[in-house]
């Protein structure tokens, strides 16, 4: 199962869930946060941006599933 979000003019964005996932519900933020800080989760599905902390490398690809 997958969730694709075409984009206006060209492209899409594609979310996919592991074949065994279990019943998962994410909270997106009400903003876009500021250059460089990144998503976090309260471990209840409940997502905010926060600054990482210093040695955090950035620009990684993170998969979720």
């Amino acid at each position: 199962m997958a969730l694709r979000l075409v984009g206006q003019t060209s492209g899409y964005v594609e979310i996919h869930a592991h074949s065994t996932a279990s019943d998962n519900a994410l909270t997106l933020p009400v903003d876009n946060g500021t250059n460089g800080q990144v998503l976090t989760t309260d471990g209840s599905g409940g997502l905010s941006f926060t600054t990482p902390s210093a040695g955090v490398s950035l620009g990684l690809a993170i998969a979720l599933g």
